[in-house]
């Protein structure tokens, strides 16, 4: 599911990283029924995407669901929210696996879990190390001890309210300022993912010039992204520093996939 507004930069930058996997994938582009896409041509919507309610009933391993910028609204205020909440509660009673990403990770998060997001006042916005709290996890495996992750959002969770849901889901990656980064809740198979190892190495690059220009959602100035260009030039180009691990990260999630349909 690509909620996001420019649709072709996500999908590619996804069915890379699927394609890159060991594992053999079938990918099916959807977009809930009741959503209005803005910045991607409706020819390409109606020559590559499926609405959901033309694919409900079929049967699938897992889904992805991408981010959206609308993370400043409260998760009930955004126009497909109850379409949505009932595609979650189908992909549970399907036993798929599932992986949601930023806004949808936040989303997920909440519906399950209750787990509320809260906005900062200063854009979360760079590549920044994080803790593998367990490193023989079968999402973080292989990762290291640390990992640099991109990060671009307005929103975060709080360690506080993960911990308080109990032992049904577990932080695997974190970082002190930016908070919790991938949540694991293993009973249903489900990763929730708030930040980016599918980012390109320029991505962060031509969101620090779209909001020089356009400003933020928030009204704050844009800084330049934390750990990213080198010597903090932006004049130099970034390193692709996540790539391996971001690899390992979706081949691992790849896995679980198949774990959960053949009960491994």
């Amino acid at each position: 599911m690509n909620i996001m507004p420019v649709k072709i930069p996500t999908e590619t930058q996804l069915l890379r990283m699927l394609g890159r996997s060991p594992v053999h994938v079938d990918v099916t582009l959807f977009v809930p029924t009741a959503y209005a896409a803005k910045g991607t041509p409706p020819e390409h919507l109606s020559k590559f995407y499926k609405r959901w309610e033309e694919i409900k009933n079929e049967k699938f391993d897992g889904f992805i669901v991408t981010g959206a910028p609308i993370e400043t609204l409260d998760f009930e205020q955004v126009s497909y929210w109850k379409e949505l909440q009932g595609f979650f509660d189908r992909v549970v009673a399907t036993d798929a696996a599932m992986l949601t990403l930023c806004w949808g990770a936040m989303a997920s998060l909440y519906h399950f879990h209750k787990v509320p997001k809260y906005v900062v006042n200063r854009k979360q916005f760079g590549v920044f190390t994080h803790k593998n709290l367990d490193p023989t996890s079968p999402l973080t495996l292989g990762i290291g001890p640390s990992v640099g992750i991109p990060v671009s959002r307005h929103s975060m969770w709080h360690a506080a309210d993960v911990d308080a849901v109990g032992p049904k889901i577990k932080t695997l990656l974190t970082n002190d300022v930016t908070g919790p980064s991938l949540v694991w809740d293993a009973a249903l198979a489900h990763a929730h993912m708030i930040n980016h190892f599918e980012y390109d190495a320029g991505t962060l690059d031509n969101e620090y010039r779209r909001d020089l220009v356009k400003g933020t959602p928030t009204g704050d100035p844009i800084h330049l992204p934390h750990n990213y260009y080198p010597e903090d030039n932006p004049d130099r180009a970034p390193p692709h520093s996540w790539m391996s691990p971001g690899q390992v990260f979706y081949s691992n999630w790849l896995s679980t996939v198949l774990r959960r349909k053949y009960r491994l």
